[in-house]
């Protein structure tokens, strides 16, 4: 499962798009300031960050230029109310990979998230096999052989040592 740092200061929007990712099979973590976001950012942990650029302590430019300067690849998606061509080119000139402008589609932004997750080899695994068991991420649904079945049955046909990762989520 992908890792998304999201650096948004603003709660209402912060919880819509953890919700929104959340559903859609991604683990998120959100920071509220951009001191934060370097910070959090500097763990290996996260295969992609989401960035306001009106962040409190650091602004998102800022936030952008110590993760390149530091050597961060991780692909970065600004997401903005900035909506001015210079904001753009500046946030993309610092190291955005992309940039989506406020108000937007969150499908709009999913479709993004995933094709740089594509663009950086990072795949988005939503689907886990072992055996015969199969856990659906997104749709949080599990079956064996084909057939819908309990989390309780269907663990109980698959060894510990084969399914390590499925253990894990």
């Amino acid at each position: 499962m992908n890792r998304i740092l999201i650096a948004e200061d603003e709660p209402r929007l912060a919880a819509f798009l953890e919700k929104g990712l959340a559903s859609n099979g991604f683990v998120t973590t959100t920071v509220g300031d951009g001191a934060r976001a370097v910070m959090m950012a500097d763990d290996d942990e996260f295969d992609l960050l989401v960035l306001d650029l009106g962040l409190p302590v650091k602004d998102g430019f800022t936030v952008l230029q110590e993760l390149r300067a530091a050597g961060r690849r991780m692909p970065v998606i600004v997401l903005s109310a900035r909506d001015d061509v210079r904001d753009k080119v500046s946030g993309l000139e610092h190291g955005a990979d992309d940039y989506v402008t406020k108000p937007f589609r969150f499908e709009e932004l999913l479709a993004r998230v995933r094709v740089r997750l594509r663009a950086e080899g990072v795949a988005e695994q939503t689907v886990l096999r072992c055996g015969d068991l199969t856990l659906d991420l997104r749709t949080r649904r599990a079956s064996v052989g084909g057939a819908a079945s309990s989390s309780r049955h269907a663990s109980s046909r698959c060894s510990r040592s084969s399914c390590a990762t499925a253990a894990r989520y």
